[in-house]
């Protein structure tokens, strides 16, 4: 497509990235922005997939290597960076998930028995 041509004219040198399959389509779209030279930050809370080992898989990939890719955080992480209120409900929806090796992610607290970690 010509989004990269449009982002490029208007000066847009930083993305959100949301959406559903998170392993296949979020994931892709934020390694190709990363070589296009875009500063990348999907967001944990605002992301899915069908399978939640693969999408655990892609949140860790997308922070190895120092971040190689960009960066992963919740959605009242980026409301704090831009000076927004965060509502109470939104971050006490939120727990903090191990993916292994040193790495974090917030992500909504499950409903029901949902995996902790990846080796889960």
């Amino acid at each position: 497509t010509d989004l990269d041509l449009i982002l490029k004219q208007k000066n847009v040198k930083n993305l959100i990235l949301t959406g559903i399959t998170t392993d296949v389509c979020v994931g892709t779209t934020m390694r190709e922005a990363n070589d296009l030279g875009y500063e990348c930050l999907l967001l944990s809370d605002c992301t899915a997939a069908t399978d939640y080992g693969n999408y655990m898989a892609t949140l860790k990939t997308m922070q190895q290597a120092g971040g190689v890719f960009g960066c992963v955080a919740a959605a009242a992480d980026l409301l704090k960076a831009i000076g927004e209120k965060v509502p109470a409900a939104l971050e006490a929806s939120l727990s903090d998930v191990d993916l292994g090796d040193g790495l974090r992610v917030k992500m909504p607290k499950p409903q029901g028995r949902m995996p902790t970690s990846l080796a889960e």
